[in-house]
């Protein structure tokens, strides 16, 4: 297979391109600032999904006799019926923007000659499954905290009203995880758990760019990099893997990991730097004429 073709009289070009030192940094700037509208969009659906479900239960707000079988199949309809589409559809079109971008990046700052141009399939199709599967596991999430709760208040006998007033606190309160015996193990606040997915599965778009131009380009060699690495990624902070064989498939490889993967020196072709440059490249690092 023909190996990565990078332009010959390619040099560094400083006053634009800082080299792969910032780039766990600068992907970290990126991410920080799509995550914002990104929680913004998530928590706007999640309001909506909250007034088709309680909209008419508020109405018999004044009922103070016990919920009956036809307002239980109302309610257990809509909560049913809860989608994951529109987090998908939200998750998938911010996360795509940064898939391409970051491609671009890459191939900017190795300065690929033409052929690179256009993001693989694969890699907006793996995004689009990620998207598709936290989508889903919060939409079944709430799903079964509403049905379990709506189940309690049909036993306990509750009124309409308290029936209400009590699905909406298990929904407001935020996003539910159970285990294997269906049991809630922690409730986490709505905001929280959104901005968690975004700045997880946005960093994960930034890396499926960045690999995706990696495997277009035949790199075979490539360094972890950790913005700041925390305690589970200190172990493959500045090691160097095949990139076939980088651990857990890469970064991220928990919520809020900021790390990134970048090439290394034996695969940057006929990079033109000197000595040194090249030195500091195999570390990740801008060339050492950028630091003077």
């Amino acid at each position: 297979m023909v190996r990565a073709q990078i332009t010959r009289s390619a040099r560094w070009r400083r006053k634009r391109r800082p080299g792969f030192a910032g780039l766990a940094k600068s992907t970290d700037r990126r991410v920080k600032k799509r995550a914002t509208p990104l929680v913004d969009k998530l928590s706007e659906i999640r309001s909506a999904i909250g007034v088709s479900i309680f909209g008419k239960a508020e109405k018999a707000d004044g009922d103070v006799a016990a919920l009956t079988r036809k307002q239980y199949d109302d309610l257990k309809k809509k909560i049913d019926a809860i989608e994951d589409a529109a987090y998908a559809d939200a998750l998938y079109d911010v996360a795509t923007e940064l898939v391409d971008f970051c491609y671009q990046e890459v191939r900017e700052l190795l300065e690929l000659d033409t052929g690179f141009d256009v993001v693989p399939t694969w890699a907006i199709d793996e995004m689009r499954s990620h998207a598709d599967e936290i989508a889903g596991l919060v939409a079944e999430r709430d799903r079964k905290t509403l049905s379990l709760e709506l189940e309690r208040a049909l036993t306990d006998g509750l009124s309409a009203k308290d029936t209400a007033a009590a699905l909406r606190s298990a929904f407001v309160a935020g996003v539910t995880a159970y285990d294997e015996d269906g049991k809630a193990v922690r409730t986490t606040p709505a905001s929280s758990w959104f901005d968690m997915v975004a700045r997880t599965e946005l960093q994960r778009a930034s890396n499926l760019g960045q690999m995706a131009l990696y495997r277009k380009a035949q790199i075979e060699t490539v360094r972890w990099q950790a913005a700041e690495p925390c305690d589970e990624c200190a172990d493959f902070d500045d090691e160097t893997y095949a990139l076939d064989d980088v651990p857990q498939g890469g970064p991220p490889i928990h919520p809020n990991c900021r790390c990134v993967l970048v090439p290394v020196d034996d695969d940057l072709g006929d990079f033109g730097g000197t000595d040194d440059d090249r030195a500091a490249a195999r570390r990740g690092n801008s060339p050492a004429s950028d630091e003077e």
